[in-house]
């Protein structure tokens, strides 16, 4: 049974490192989560990043807070390796607790559950599991894709820039430059800068060097929790299907699922390789991949979405 007891704890939901931090050393009872008793952790999270024309919060803002919650909760020698999200409700700008319960721990994994609440809705559960590091002689990988580094190709910002400056209609102009950015402490380099604007059909899958470009904590969890912000905003990339470009259609996430593999650093590149697998009955698959720079796959991605054709 659970116990009542909670502690309280806040963080903003910006891609910054201070930001995932924080809240690990500003507990109510003045200790971190690690060696507080409570069976529930409740945490704050606000503001969320919220579409300019959708009016609803961008889902990598509540996948990268419900992870921070959840880390917030277990000592510092166990590094998330897998999590499993539900979006369930909309959310909206404004202050969102995420309510984490201790499923189980044991001497090498541990699990917890998060349920994000805002205005008495629950808008979002995740199913987060931890493990502590092991060595072991077998291991296996694919491939990284082949393409250019990230020092080769422009900022997403530059091509878009330099598109704009075309001699495009007036309503691709309007078009292009509703594309949201999520956030200017990120930058996108594309590996193929056709793909970015999708004013041509392209094929379901894109290549994408990205990055934070302020230095962030050498938690390696806190980097975990910015893919995790991250991995939400390319994969939709891909899900339109190709001969589809130019059509209009709603779309929102409906689960999200990331699988970590190896260390990372979100303040170094890495490439995102996305790919659309289906799009059909209202509904899109994708699926995703982290890679370093020296080629070790650093982290999976799978995302179902509603996608409606808007006549």
């Amino acid at each position: 049974m659970l116990t009542s007891k909670v502690a309280e704890v806040s963080f903003s939901g910006g891609i910054d490192s201070n930001c995932f931090i924080s809240c690990k050393y500003s507990l109510s009872n003045g200790s971190t989560f690690a060696f507080f008793p409570a069976s529930i952790l409740v945490v704050s999270g606000n503001p969320l990043y919220v579409h300019p024309k959708c009016n609803f919060a961008f889902g990598g803002s509540l996948l990268g807070q419900a992870l921070r919650a959840a880390v917030c909760s277990v000592n510092d020698d166990f590094f998330v390796h897998s999590l499993h999200n539900y979006f369930l409700n909309a959310g909206q700008q404004g202050n969102v607790d995420y309510h984490v319960v201790n499923v189980r721990d044991g001497n090498t994994y541990c699990n917890r559950f998060v349920k994000a609440m805002q205005n008495g809705k629950n808008i979002v559960n995740m199913q987060v599991s931890f493990k502590k590091e092991e060595t072991d002689p077998f291991q296996h990988q694919q491939t990284m894709p082949k393409c250019k580094r990230p020092e080769e190709l422009e900022s997403s910002t530059k091509v878009m820039e330099a598109k704009l400056s075309e001699n495009l209609s007036e309503d691709l102009k309007k078009t292009l430059k509703q594309r949201p950015n999520i956030d200017p402490a990120i930058e996108f380099r594309p590996v193929n800068p056709e793909s970015l604007n999708r004013l041509k059909p392209m094929p379901p899958r894109r290549l994408m060097w990205v990055k934070i470009t302020e230095k962030f904590d050498d938690d390696e969890n806190i980097h975990c929790c910015a893919a995790a912000f991250i991995s939400d905003y390319i994969i939709n990339m891909s899900l339109i299907s190709n001969e589809k470009s130019s059509q209009k259609f709603f779309v929102t996430s409906l689960d999200h699922s990331i699988w970590f593999h190896n260390k990372f650093r979100v303040d170094d590149w890495l490439l995102y390789e996305t790919e659309s697998c289906y799009t059909g009955g209202g509904i899109g698959f994708s699926t995703g991949r982290f890679w370093t720079q020296d080629g070790l796959l650093a982290a999976s991605v799978a995302q179902q979405r509603v996608v409606r054709s808007l006549l």
